[in-house]
């Protein structure tokens, strides 16, 4: 007698739940924003999440326009990535396309309750890829309100599929300060040393991260940049001040120049433009020829005209000390361009 086959039935269920979210970020004195702002710089919201997906967002501001885009207010939106049980975020390091589909509407919302659509789109989001629209200064500055601020308004709908969204656990990153939300893990490689950040962050600063992590780069795939020629100080620094705009004193006086160099490198300008300041005021008699040839070196347009505003000012004793006749041998053209000017500004004066 033959034995019947009891046929091994796995029976799943999954249950897809529409989930939404609303972010109603009001900035003060965005009136001010529109004036003092200057072409690059950026206003970010705090991160806001879909319940369910845990899909992790963040908008941007730029008043004065991008870097690249001027003459326009700039809304960006960024997904930062898929909040873990554990409270950590992915970074795409589980998978170099992790994205999700959604359907969004980025728009202002005046004293009166009028409100002025700036984008409304159905859009595939990768992380550090942002969806962004402009608006002429003249139309976002009608629905500034009476006190000068500007409400802006974000509503985003995804489909979650209920219970199966798996995250492996991370460890807990190192941040900056502990006050500081993890959006999005990125990872800096140094003597055996790891710094996490946010690649949303970073690409807003900068367009060589930007262009790292949307191309199909290695540091796209893995989410690990390996840096080897800065030290730690100096990236923690850079850092610092992609997240707060600022940089101590204490660590201004002892790595600026490297600083400096490292935002050269990645093309943080106003980081590059704040150490070139600070670098100024610490001209001398005796560093001037040292810090132009820096400045020359690293395209530092306002450290090379405080260098030359120093030399017209005492540059006797330089341009008689051995580091000029080192200068001319070295780099002939920075030597006949900084007599130059210095013959330019002579007769100005006189």
């Amino acid at each position: 007698m033959g034995i019947s086959k009891v046929p091994n039935v796995s029976k799943q269920f999954t249950e897809m739940i529409p989930v939404s979210a609303k972010l109603e970020w009001r900035i003060e004195h965005f009136d001010k924003a529109l004036r003092f702002y200057k072409q690059g710089q950026w206003i970010s919201s705090e991160t806001f999440i879909t319940p369910h997906l845990k899909a992790v967002w963040r908008l941007s501001v730029y008043p004065n326009g991008t870097e690249a885009y001027s003459g326009y207010v700039y809304f960006y939106l960024w997904f930062c990535g898929f909040k873990s049980p554990n409270g950590t975020l992915s970074n795409g390091c589980h998978s170099a396309n992790e994205s999700v589909m959604a359907d969004y509407k980025i728009y202002l919302v005046s004293s009166t309750h009028k409100e002025r659509v700036v984008l409304q789109k159905f859009s595939e989001f990768k992380i550090s890829t942002p969806e962004w629209q402009w608006q002429y200064p003249a139309t976002v500055e009608r629905f500034i309100h009476p006190d000068g601020s500007l409400i802006v308004a974000c509503e985003i709908e995804c489909l979650a599929p209920k219970g199966t969204l798996s995250i492996e656990p991370t460890p807990n990153p190192e941040v900056l300060d502990a006050n500081l939300r993890i959006t999005d893990r990125f990872k800096e490689i140094l003597v055996q040393k790891v710094i996490f950040a946010h690649k949303c962050i970073l690409s807003q600063w900068s367009e060589v991260f930007r262009n790292m992590f949307s191309l199909p780069t290695e540091e796209a795939r893995s989410g690990v940049v390996n840096i080897t020629d800065f030290s730690t100080d100096a990236i923690s620094a850079m850092l610092e001040y992609m997240y707060t705009g600022v940089v101590k004193n204490e660590v201004m006086d002892k790595i600026a120049l490297e600083i400096l160099v490292l935002a050269n490198k990645y093309a943080v300008i106003p980081l590059k433009e704040m150490c070139e300041v600070f670098l100024a005021s610490k001209l001398t008699a005796t560093n001037v020829l040292e810090f132009v040839t820096l400045a020359d070196r690293y395209s530092a347009a306002k450290l090379k005209k405080a260098c030359v505003n120093r030399l017209a000012i005492d540059g006797r004793a330089a341009l008689q000390s051995k580091e000029w006749e080192d200068l001319k041998n070295k780099n002939k053209d920075l030597a006949d361009e900084l007599l130059e000017l210095l013959i330019k500004d002579r007769a100005t004066k006189s």
